[in-house]
């Protein structure tokens, strides 16, 4: 006979009480109430907006959860197109820091997750593009792509076609030499492009090499439309509405990466 235990003014049986508890928490995973489900939660309910523009309905494969690309690291390669424009040296979302500052530590973070046989490259653009990172094998040099990360001062206009072009053309070059990687392309502004020409076409060389391209919007909703099309599909576009939710969309990026 199962003994009662007294607590609170009631008795209990400490076998019903375990089972109680146990039919509660696997209720709460059943409807997806885990406290690191980061689906498509508007800022009001305290995580992070956005994240894919046009979620599907339900979707929780892109809850956070510890990862590294050490599982697809031999076959992973990235190409960063980041915006260091002058708007980049902004603040926004009652923000310490200037905004390329939190672009620095998220893709900084991002680049930790990379295993040494992974493929990265790296442009950024302004009133001009420079290629500051050209795509090749990570192995010991993060500390170098990190420096170039660092080193990103925002000034001038927003030229996206110049960079998106030197990132074709980088592409171009990987693609035929590392031909059993899978090649994503991930750009980040938070404007849309000012100089430089309409980057559509230039977008869509590089989707017909076949190469899946994830966009981010930081800050400015203006621009969502027009990255949800440079995307390569909705569910690669992102929104983030302020600044610490950089690092969880990377993360979310770096999921989809590996699961593709």
């Amino acid at each position: 006979m199962k003994k009662s235990v007294f607590f609170g003014g009631l008795f209990f049986r400490p076998d019903f009480l375990i089972l109680g508890m146990a039919v509660v928490f696997g209720l709460l995973l059943v409807g997806g109430l885990t406290p690191f489900d980061f689906k498509n939660t508007p800022p009001s309910e305290g995580e992070f907006e956005a994240i894919p523009v046009v979620p599907a309905k339900g979707d929780k494969s892109l809850q956070l959860k510890p990862i590294t690309f050490k599982q697809c690291g031999s076959t992973t390669a990235v190409d960063l197109v980041l915006d260091r424009s002058g708007s980049m040296g902004s603040k926004q979302d009652g923000g310490t820091k200037i905004k390329i500052e939190y672009l620095k530590d998220a893709t900084k973070e991002f680049v930790n997750l990379m295993s040494g046989e992974s493929l990265i490259g790296m442009q950024s653009f302004a009133t001009t593009a420079s290629i500051d990172f050209k795509i090749d094998k990570l192995n010991t040099r993060k500390d170098l792509i990190n420096s170039k990360i660092s080193s990103l001062s925002p000034s001038g206009s927003t030229n996206m076609a110049a960079a998106l072009t030197y990132a074709r053309d980088e592409l171009k070059v990987a693609i035929p030499k590392f031909t059993e990687y899978k090649f994503s392309l991930i750009l980040l502004s938070d404007g849309g492009w000012n100089v430089g020409g309409d980057p559509t076409n230039v977008i869509n060389e590089i989707k017909g090499l076949g190469v899946t391209i994830f966009t981010v919007a930081f800050g400015d909703k203006t621009i969502v439309n027009f990255m949800k099309k440079s995307a390569t599909a909705p569910s690669d576009s992102f929104y983030s509405p302020g600044n610490d939710e950089l690092k969880a969309i990377l993360k979310q990026i770096a999921q989809k990466i590996c699961k593709e």
